[in-house]
């Protein structure tokens, strides 16, 4: 027996069953799974995309706009206070790039969808037509008559 999260009663066997059983379905759906594969490859874009911007895009910042140190030392002390600008930057230019392929992504991906459902609207069939005008006559028949 277990205690319930909002209070002291206990759960009984068939609810921590039922709870397992619930468990298994949500995290072995498939779109559940999709959503973690999805955020294993986000996690590795995200450290592709830190790389370029640590290693490639802001060491070029650094040729063209040339500080004593690195673009992670530079800062902006006010008063006894370090405020560290360049790590900062970096961090924007990541996001940045990050928003915007996301932005590609997304894009690409609704267009996709809506153009499959434009297309499948387009198919409609004579039967499912047919089909379609009988749903509605039985749907009104049932509102008529209760």
């Amino acid at each position: 027996m277990r205690y319930r999260h909002d209070s002291k009663e206990l759960i009984s066997k068939k609810e921590a069953f039922d709870l397992l059983k619930e468990f298994k379905l949500f995290a072995f759906r498939r779109n559940f799974l999709d959503l973690s594969v999805g955020v294993i490859i986000g996690g590795s874009l995200n450290k592709i995309i830190s790389s370029l911007v640590d290693n490639i895009l802001m060491p070029i910042i650094s040729i063209i706009f040339p500080f004593e140190s690195g673009y992670k030392k530079w800062s902006i002390i006010l008063g006894d206070k370090e405020i560290p600008v360049g790590a900062f930057l970096g961090d924007v230019v990541t996001f940045v790039i990050i928003s915007f392929l996301l932005f590609l992504f997304i894009k690409k991906v609704l267009f996709l969808i809506f153009e499959e459902k434009k297309e499948s609207e387009k198919e409609v069939t004579l039967e499912q037509k047919t089909l379609l005008e009988i749903k509605d006559i039985l749907k009104d028949l049932a509102n008529k008559h209760s």
